[in-house]
C-alpha cells in the first residue's frame, strides 16, 4: 500500500507540480510551480506582489482581483492554481495585501492488484501577506510573508512559512523619458520548510530560494510597458540548506545546483480601453493575450473594472502543451490622495475644528475654567491649526475673567512672540492694554493702546482699546482727551454703550446736561438683553432720573427711576431719587411707600439711613411728630455707624494682593497643564487645580464686593455730614413741636380744672345765697 501511495504521490507531483522528492528539481524548478514562473503576475503590473511586493507601492486604489491559470487544456485533465489578492493602500508611502493561491485535485488509491483503495486528496494553497514601503520617492522595499499549507494525501497536512524580501528603485521617471526601474526580489529567503508524516517516516519538503532581477519600463506617455526579468534559483542556498537533514546525502547535491531563467512581457495601449500583451514567460512558454478595462462610476470615486487573458504554449514541457490565464480585478474606492487629503483635512481641519468650535462654546456660555483647558488642548493637539493664535487670544481672555492676570499676561506675552505675522497681534496687546488697565498700571495701558493705533490702527479691536484709553484719561481728571477717545466710538461698536455713559458724566461735570442726557438717552434706548448692557442700562436711568431732578422736572425723574429694577444694583439709589421726588411733589404718603421698598429690598444699602429720614420727613410732612422722631433716630444712628473707610479699603487689598501672590505658582501650573496633551494624568491633576482655583475664586468675589461696597460707601459719605445735620435738625423740631404740645396740654388741663373749681365756687355760692333766703 506504501509502494502504491509513493508512485501515486510522485505521478500526481510530476503531473500537476513538476516536482521531485523533497520538492527540488535538477533545474533549479520547485515543487509549487506558482512561484517559478511568472503565469498570473508580472513586472508589468504595479499589483504583481508576488514577483516583487515592493511593486505595491504603485497601487492608488483598493484592489481585488481573482483569476485562474489552466494548461493541458487540449486534454480532458486540463490542471492548474486559482488565485484571489486583495490590496489595500494605507496612506501614501504603505501598501498591504493579501493573496491566496493554490490548487488541489483528488486521485484514485489502489494497491500494487490495482484494487480500489479509495479516493486521496492533495492540495497546496499558499496564504501571502505582502507589505510595501516607499522610504523615498525612488526607492521603496516590500516583504511578503508566506504561510503554505500542503496536504499530501494520507500523510495528512503539512505547514510551513517563509517569507520575501524586495527591493524597487525608481531613478528615473521622466514625462519624456519615460519610467524606469529596477525591481530586485530575494523570493525566499526564508524558504518554507513542510513536515508531514507517512507509516512512521517523517518527510520534509524545503522550497527553493531565488533571485529575481528584473527592470520595468514605461514609455510614450505610459501606453508602452516592457518588463525584462532574470532569475536564479538555488541562488540563496547556502542560507538554509543545514536546516535539511538529508542534505548530508550526496545525491542530492546536485539537486541544488544553480539554475538561470529569464522572462520578458509588454504591453501597449492599443485604445483606453483595450491592451495588447505578448511575453516569454521564465518557464520558456510564449504567450499573446490582451486587457479590457471599464471605468464605473460612484460619487465622488472614479472605479476600473479589468479583465486579462493569455494564451500560451510550453516549449519546453510538452505536456504541459496549451495553456490559459483569466483574471478578473477592480480598482475602486478612494485614491491615495483622496484618502489622505481626508485625514489630513480630518486632523488640520475637521478635528481641531471641531475642538475649537466646543471650546468656543464653552468660551461663550462662560465657562471660562473649562474653555480654558479645551483651547488648551486645541494648541497643544494641533499645533499647526491655522485658528490657533485665535486659540491663544481666547484662553488669555479666559484666565483673564478668572481673574488670573498673571498667566492671562504671560499667554498674551507668548502669543505676541510666537505669531508675529498673525492678525491677531492687536488683541494680544488690548488683553495687555486691559491688564494694566484694571490693576491701575496706566502708563502701562496707554503704552499699549498707542502700540495699538500706531501699528494696527484699522484693527477692529481698536474701538475697545480706544474706550479704555480713554477710560485712564477720565480717571485721571482729563477730560479733554477722554472725551476725544470715547466720541471716536460708534454705535455698534462692543464698548459703544459704556463710552457713552461716561462721557454723559464728564458733560455733567462740563456742565453740558443736554449732551448728558443725550449720552444716557442713548444708552437707555438701545435693545441689548445681556445682563452686562441691563445693568448699563440701570445705572443710566439712574444718572438720568438725578438730572431730572436737579431740573425740578419730577415727573421725568421719576419715570427714570421707575426703569430700575428694585433687585438691581442701582435699585437703592434710584429708590432714594423717587422717595425725594414724591416729596418734592408734596406726596409723603407714597413717599414713604418707596421707602419701605428700598428698606425691604435693600437693608445693607448705606442707603438706608438717608431713606429713614425720607420718612421722618414723611411723617412731619402729615403732622406725625411722634412718628417721625423715631424714623430721625434710626437716621442718626446708622448715620453715625461703622463703614467702610479708605484705610480698611487699602487694608483689605494688601491682603488680597498676598494672597494672590501665593496662588501664583498654582496658576502656573494650571496653564502648564492646559498646555499639555489631554492624558489620563493631567486630566486626574485639573480636579486639584480647580479645588485651590475655587478658594482663590472666593477670596477674589470677596474682595470685588468689598470694593463695591466701599464705592457705594464713600458715595454715602459724600452727603453724610449733611444727611446728619439735616436729620439733627428735622429730630429737634419734631422733638421741640412735640414739647410745645405737651405744654399746651398741661395749660389747657389747668384752665379745664380752674373752670371747674370756679364752677363749683359759682354753685356753692349759689346755694349760700338761696339758703339765706329762707
Amino acid at each position: 500500500m506504501r509502494l502504491t501511495k509513493a508512485i501515486a504521490l510522485c505521478a500526481i507531483t510530476v503531473m500537476t507540480l513538476q516536482g521531485r522528492s523533497y520538492g527540488l528539481t535538477g533545474n533549479g524548478g520547485y515543487d509549487a510551480a506558482i512561484f517559478q514562473a511568472d503565469y498570473i503576475q508580472d513586472l508589468t503590473e504595479y499589483s504583481s506582489g508576488l514577483v516583487n511586493p515592493a511593486l505595491l507601492y504603485r497601487v492608488n486604489q483598493l484592489r481585488a482581483e481573482a483569476g485562474f491559470y489552466r494548461w493541458n487544456l487540449m486534454t480532458n485533465g486540463s490542471m492548474g492554481y486559482q488565485e484571489f489578492s486583495f490590496i489595500y493602500p494605507h496612506r501614501l508611502n504603505h501598501t498591504f495585501g493579501i493573496t491566496i493561491i493554490g490548487n488541489g485535485t483528488n486521485i484514485m488509491e489502489t494497491n500494487v492488484d490495482m484494487n480500489s483503495l479509495g479516493t486521496g486528496s492533495y492540495s497546496d494553497i499558499w496564504y501571502v501577506l505582502q507589505y510595501s514601503w516607499r522610504v523615498r520617492p525612488w526607492l521603496v522595499l516590500g516583504t511578503n510573508v508566506k504561510i503554505r499549507e500542503e496536504r499530501q494525501y494520507d500523510a495528512g497536512d503539512g505547514w510551513g512559512a517563509g517569507a520575501d524580501l524586495g527591493v524597487y528603485v525608481n531613478p528615473i521617471d521622466h514625462f519624456r523619458y519615460g519610467d524606469i526601474g529596477l525591481s530586485v526580489n530575494f523570493q525566499d529567503i526564508i524558504p518554507t520548510q513542510v513536515n508531514w508524516s507517512d507509516s512512521g517516516s517523517d518527510y520534509n519538503q524545503v522550497g527553493v530560494s531565488r533571485l529575481r532581477v528584473g527592470v520595468r519600463y514605461s514609455g510614450l506617455n505610459d501606453r508602452l510597458v516592457v518588463g525584462v526579468e532574470g532569475l536564479v534559483d538555488n541562488a540563496f542556498v547556502s542560507l538554509w540548506k543545514s536546516v535539511m537533514d538529508d542534505i548530508k546525502n550526496d545525491s542530492l547535491n546536485g539537486m541544488l545546483k544553480k539554475a538561470f531563467r529569464g522572462s520578458v512581457h509588454a504591453k501597449w495601449e492599443f485604445v483606453p480601453q483595450i491592451w495588447l500583451k505578448a511575453g516569454w514567460t521564465n518557464n520558456n512558454m510564449p504567450y499573446i493575450g490582451f486587457n479590457y478595462n471599464l471605468i464605473y462610476l460612484l460619487p465622488e470615486m472614479i472605479n476600473y473594472v479589468n479583465y486579462d487573458f493569455n494564451f500560451g504554449y510550453s516549449t519546453t514541457e510538452t505536456d504541459r502543451g496549451f495553456t490559459l490565464m483569466n483574471k478578473l480585478s477592480t480598482d475602486f474606492g478612494p485614491t491615495r490622495e483622496q484618502r489622505e487629503s481626508k485625514r489630513m483635512y480630518d486632523q488640520l481641519i475637521l478635528a481641531p475644528m471641531d475642538a475649537y468650535n466646543e471650546a468656543m462654546r464653552l468660551y461663550l456660555a462662560g465657562k471660562y475654567w473649562e474653555a480654558s483647558y479645551a483651547f488648551g488642548k486645541v494648541i497643544s493637539l494641533y499645533p499647526n491649526f491655522y485658528l490657533n493664535d485665535k486659540a491663544s487670544f481666547y484662553m488669555g481672555n479666559c484666565y483673564r475673567f478668572l481673574q488670573m492676570d498673571v498667566i492671562a499676561r504671560e499667554t498674551y506675552k507668548n502669543a505676541l512672540e510666537e505669531y508675529t505675522t498673525s492678525d491677531m497681534r492687536p488683541k494680544y496687546l488690548y488683553g495687555l492694554e486691559n491688564l494694566d488697565y484694571r490693576e491701575g498700571k496706566y502708563e502701562d495701558a496707554l503704552k499699549n493702546h498707542a502700540f495699538i493705533t500706531n501699528l494696527y490702527g484699522e484693527s477692529e479691536i481698536r474701538p475697545d482699546a480706544d474706550y479704555l484709553a480713554g477710560e485712564v484719561h477720565f480717571l485721571r481728571k482729563n477730560y479733554s482727551a477722554a472725551e476725544q477717545l470715547l466720541s471716536r466710538l460708534k454705535p455698534g461698536d462692543p464698548s459703544y454703550l459704556y463710552a457713552q455713559y461716561t462721557l454723559s458724566i464728564i458733560n455733567v461735570e462740563n456742565r453740558k446736561t443736554d449732551a448728558a442726557i443725550l449720552n444716557l438717552e442713548n444708552v437707555i434706548n438701545d435693545t441689548m438683553q445681556d445682563p452686562g448692557s441691563q445693568l448699563l442700562q440701570d445705572a443710566a436711568n439712574t444718572k438720568l432720573g438725578h438730572l431730572y431732578f436737579e431740573q425740578v422736572e419730577l415727573r421725568k425723574a421719576v419715570e427714570s427711576y421707575k426703569r430700575v429694577p428694585d433687585a438691581s444694583v442701582y435699585g437703592d439709589e434710584a429708590l432714594l431719587g423717587t422717595a425725594w421726588s414724591w416729596i418734592k411733589a408734596n406726596q409723603p404718603a407714597v413717599s414713604m411707600q418707596t421707602v419701605d421698598r428700598l428698606i425691604s429690598s435693600h437693608p445693607e444699602s448705606p442707603l438706608v439711613a438717608e431713606a429713614y429720614l425720607l420718612r421722618g420727613y414723611s411723617q412731619m410732612l402729615q403732622k406725625n411728630y411722634g412718628e417721625a422722631i423715631p424714623a430721625l433716630e434710626k437716621c442718626v444712628s446708622l448715620t453715625k455707624g461703622s463703614f467702610v473707610t479708605d484705610s480698611l479699603l487699602e487694608l483689605k487689598r494688601q491682603a488680597f494682593r498676598q494672597y494672590e501672590t501665593g496662588f501664583d505658582p498654582v496658576s502656573a501650573k494650571i496653564r502648564k497643564n492646559a498646555l499639555r496633551k489631554p492624558t489620563d494624568k493631567t486630566i486626574e491633576e485639573r480636579g486639584g487645580f480647580k479645588v485651590e482655583y475655587d478658594k482663590f475664586a472666593k477670596e477674589s468675589r470677596d474682595y470685588f464686593n468689598y470694593q463695591l461696597l466701599a464705592k457705594s460707601h464713600k458715595r454715602f459719605f459724600m452727603r453724610k455730614d449733611e444727611i446728619l445735620q439735616d436729620a439733627d435738625y428735622a429730630l429737634a423740631k419734631a422733638t421741640g413741636i412735640m414739647n410745645g404740645k405737651k405744654q399746651n396740654e398741661v395749660l389747657e388741663k389747668g384752665r379745664k380744672a380752674e373752670d371747674n373749681i370756679n364752677k363749683e365756687i359759682d354753685k356753692l355760692k349759689q346755694q349760700l345765697k338761696q339758703d339765706n333766703q329762707h
